[in-house]
């Protein structure tokens, strides 16, 4: 709260009932930081430091319908990916226009979606809440699934990948999945 009472100090308006942050989310993009889903919209700014002051400038303003809930949105390219409610999609991030969205893949509800997304190149691997790692084109113009497998149980957690190699635990396990192709 205390960060977004100083966005009002550098001249970004915003009303006494968006001071209720939830989820501040930090994506870089073309030196834009994204304040992600205040209580009603979704907001990019640019942060700068110059002669040791702050200044602070809009990038754009979206409503509640492009703010990511509590999954971290991926940035490839020129696009963020992400998780609203229980909608995957895809957002421009220099304009905050959405380019695709797809529902289905989420099944705890609205108030407790979530999913995980890692950005792997020209790929990208999303694992749902019910344990499905699921592997998409990172294509902005479309949801496109290459594949899908059960890796684990009902989850809220951000696995880790390297080398070949996904953590990932649920609630009651942690486990340890080679990904690389025999």
């Amino acid at each position: 709260i205390m960060f977004t009472l100083g966005l009002n100090r550098c001249g970004l308006t915003l009303q006494n009932t968006d001071l209720i942050l939830n989820y501040f989310l930090k994506v870089l993009y073309d030196k834009k930081d994204f304040i992600a889903r205040l209580k009603s919209f979704s907001l990019a700014f640019l942060l700068c430091l110059m002669k040791g002051k702050i200044s602070i400038e809009e990038g754009w303003k979206g409503g509640v319908e492009i703010g990511p809930n509590i999954s971290s949105p991926v940035l490839i390219g020129d696009h963020l990916y992400q998780l609203v409610s229980e909608t995957v999609m895809c957002v421009h991030a220099s304009t905050g226009k959405q380019t695709w969205s797809k529902k289905g893949l989420i099944n705890t509800g609205d108030r407790r979606a979530f999913a995980a997304f890692i950005g792997m190149g020209e790929k990208l691997m999303m694992l749902t809440d019910m344990g499905e790692l699921i592997l998409l084109e990172a294509d902005p113009t479309a949801y496109t699934e290459i594949s899908r497998t059960q890796v684990c149980g009902k989850n809220w957690c951000h696995p880790a990948f390297s080398n070949g190699t996904l953590v990932v635990r649920d609630f009651k396990k942690l486990f340890c999945v080679d990904l690389t192709l025999p």
